[in-house]
């Protein structure tokens, strides 16, 4: 039904029932000491799955006509918000928004406690989006966090409000947001908020924001991540810091995938391997660039040079030295040069005996024996 009853002179009695229950006036009790209506048994259980039905097969207003008399006949149903809503679905599907702004009204103002009067000030607040009318939203939005603080509509679209800022780096104007709504915060959108507060309070101390990056990638967001090791490479002085950070940043885009991220990735590591080729991120970019080539640029051969020198220049017992010694190992028996492979492998086991005993290091040279024993099999000298 549309409004046109507003300025009709003589309106029909359902029209002005109807205006009474949609604005949430409700005048059957108006009198001083009225008593309020009796609480009616709820609908069937078929109307809102019927509505809902009818919704989904593109026929709103069947599904506006069955919830309108359902509302008309029980006014005061325990799922009489619940239809309410559903109907001004309805009729937003039917591209009338103004009576959905109307139908949404009556229901906030008729059940002012219930999470469905939050529900209908969102969807009040979505139609003026969809009218390309912020500010109007933005007021519903407010007054949506004013009336229901805990509901778990208002955390939502608060914390929708946020997540844009935190993604894009702006971590000052996304914790202002969530900020308003902490105390409802959980999941994924609390640990948002515990990452914008630790960078926005670290006042840019490098220490606390790889703290806070290195949490991001862990959680396998590595985009954001990117976003926060970037804040530490901006800053000239964050000494040791800066090369963790590069190093991490570089991690991030290469993990982006794509021949231009793996061209700056190595870039990225290639400098500050050039830098520092001995040091703790000088030897963590050699590292990555042996999975580069090893890898995605499948240039084996390289990358087993590239262990080769990690190998003699980190001292047995550290963990690049044994890493470089099983890696490079590992990729000549992959690539069949059985004779390569088996004489490093027995230089991984002279500098690390326990691995002879190590299952998979068994495996993999019995496969190099049986590779041996076979001519066809054997690399070329």
């Amino acid at each position: 039904m549309s409004n046109s009853f507003l300025t009709s002179k003589l309106p029909s009695v359902a029209d002005v029932r109807h205006f009474l229950l949609v604005a949430g006036l409700f005048f059957g009790a108006c009198q001083l000491g009225a008593a309020p209506p009796a609480t009616q048994p709820p609908a069937p259980a078929t109307i809102q799955s019927r509505a809902e039905e009818y919704l989904k097969a593109g026929r709103p207003a069947d599904a506006e006509k069955l919830l309108k008399e359902f509302i008309y006949k029980q006014p005061n149903a325990p799922d009489a918000a619940e239809s309410l809503l559903l109907m001004g679905q309805a009729q937003i599907a039917q591209k009338r928004s103004e009576d959905a702004l109307n139908t949404y009204s009556g229901l906030a103002r008729r059940y002012p406690q219930t999470e469905w009067a939050a529900r209908a000030l969102e969807e009040q607040a979505l139609i003026h989006v969809s009218r390309s009318n912020p500010k109007a939203a933005q007021q519903l939005r407010d007054e949506l966090l004013a009336r229901h603080p805990k509901s778990p509509t208002t955390a939502q679209v608060w914390i929708n409000m946020a997540d844009p800022y935190y993604s894009s780096g702006q971590f000052k104007e996304a914790l202002v947001i969530y900020e308003k709504i902490a105390a409802n915060i959980t999941g994924p959108a609390k640990q948002k908020y515990e990452t914008a507060k630790l960078i926005v309070e670290s006042d840019g101390n490098p220490v606390k924001l790889l703290a806070a990056a290195d949490v991001e990638l862990k959680r396998n967001r590595p985009d954001l991540a990117k976003n926060i090791y970037r804040l530490i490479i901006d800053k000239k002085t964050a000494g040791e810091s800066h090369d963790e950070a590069q190093v991490k940043y570089a991690w991030c885009i290469y993990l982006a995938d794509g021949e231009e991220s793996l061209e700056a990735a190595e870039k990225i590591w290639s400098s500050v391997a050039a830098k520092e080729p001995k040091s703790e991120w000088g030897g963590a970019s050699r590292w990555h660039l042996v999975q580069l080539h090893a890898g995605p640029k499948q240039e084996w051969e390289k990358a087993v040079s590239m262990c080769a020198a990690i190998g003699r220049d980190f001292s047995p017992g550290t963990f690049r030295h044994e890493q470089a010694l099983f890696t490079r190992a590992w990729l000549l028996r992959t690539h069949k040069q059985w004779k390569d492979a088996q004489d490093a492998f027995a230089e991984l086991i002279k500098f690390y005996p326990t691995k002879a005993s190590h299952p998979p290091i068994v495996q993999y040279i019995g496969e190099i024996e049986a590779g041996l024993a076979n001519p066809a099999e054997a690399s070329k000298p």
